[in-house]
């Protein structure tokens, strides 16, 4: 089975870390954005498997992030 990708956007170096730690440890290639903006970009590059995405965050909100995703073709399919 390919490797899995999981997208992790999170302003917090603690939280992305003990995700991307325990996620990393568990198998999955895990790819890191700091922020709303970034994460988008992210998606798109990557087309992870998942994202995990903060809330509250600088630039863009992961609310409005995630809207953004859903709407365009390619990445709306993607669990948020």
């Amino acid at each position: 089975m390919a490797e899995r990708t999981i997208l992790i956007v999170d302003d917090s170096d603690l939280v992305a870390g003990v995700l991307g730690e325990a996620l990393g440890s568990a198998g999955y290639r895990v790819v890191r954005a700091a922020n709303g903006a970034d994460g988008i970009l992210a998606a798109y590059r990557e087309l992870p498997d998942l994202i995990l995405m903060d809330v509250e965050m600088p630039l863009i909100p992961g609310y409005n992030a995630s809207r953004l995703l859903k709407s365009p073709r390619g990445v709306k399919a993607i669990p948020t």
